[in-house]
């Protein structure tokens, strides 16, 4: 059985009332527009989305860092949420020849991760880090099939910037968006899906064209996939049967002393964000600046 809290646990913490008004509601709305809730039953995924929404958007903003240029980003679509970002780069460096996509966890937003994400630009990256919609500066509801929709939009964006190479990093739930059946992951030269369960909770009654496990390539050798032994939002036996389906090609790796990835301490931060740019240079044959 699955034991994953990270989608749907907040709702349990949530009154009745709530409940029973996602209940009653037919759809979650945005912009007039109907959004499709794909799993479970009586509105419970918009409920769990919005616990997590919540949650992130009241956490505190960390500060910018002297060194680095965080450039605002936004992408605006025809009857569809505008999405906001922004790109890290080095303060010095006009131009990345590498690009790095990062999704985050389902209760982060982007201006939490300013200091973090640093060590990758440090590293040669240009990264690029948008709001799941319904967070921080992006407009919409949060629901799991239009936020996999929103990061196909945003890879194309991103991939369409003339890079020389492309990367995909996903957390948590950002590693479930990372593996959607909706994102073009071709387009990347290597991928990482970091404490990622291999099917969605069974409670959740997820398509399971949303599990990642269901979506893993014949030819696996551009994907990562990261577990850790302390990790008790997704225990590594949820993530284990992914990281095994990838390792006929691809390479799988279990931290024993990793917790979720961002909340188990800067050491072990900077150890697992070590692993993935030493996999996204083995893996396209760059040279670590």
């Amino acid at each position: 059985m699955k034991t994953a809290r990270f989608l749907w646990y907040p709702a349990r913490s949530l009154g009745l009332l709530a409940f029973l008004v996602a209940c009653l509601a037919g759809c979650a709305t945005s912009d007039g527009d109907c959004d499709v809730q794909v799993c479970g039953f009586f509105g419970l995924e918009a409920v769990a989305f919005d616990a997590w929404r919540d949650r992130a958007n009241e956490g505190r903003a960390a500060p910018t860092i002297r060194g680095y240029t965080y450039e605002p980003l936004r992408i605006d679509r025809a009857d569809r949420p505008v999405l906001s970002g922004y790109k890290l780069s080095l303060q010095k460096q006009e131009t990345a020849p590498l690009a790095l996509l990062f999704l985050q966890g389902n209760a982060m937003r982007t201006v939490q991760l300013r200091h973090k994400l640093t060590f990758f630009a440090d590293r040669g990256f240009d990264v690029f880090v948008f709001d799941y919609r319904g967070y921080g500066g992006s407009d919409g509801v949060p629901l799991l099939e239009p936020i996999s929709l929103d990061q196909a939009d945003i890879a194309d964006f991103v991939n369409d910037q003339g890079y020389e190479q492309t990367y995909l990093y996903g957390i948590s739930i950002g590693g479930i968006y990372a593996m959607s059946p909706h994102m073009p992951r071709d387009a990347f030269d290597a991928i990482a899906v970091d404490s990622s369960p291999d099917e969605l909770p069974w409670y959740s009654f997820c398509p399971t064209e949303y599990d990642p496990i269901s979506n893993v390539p014949v030819d696996a050798a551009n994907l990562l996939v990261l577990s850790g032994g302390l990790d008790k939002i997704v225990p590594a036996a949820d993530v284990a049967p992914l990281g095994k389906a990838v390792e006929g090609g691809g390479t799988y790796i279990h931290g024993a002393e990793f917790g979720h990835p961002l909340s188990d301490g800067a050491r072990n931060t900077q150890q697992r964000f070590s692993i993935v740019v030493e996999f996204f240079n083995r893996t396209s044959g760059t040279t670590p600046p």
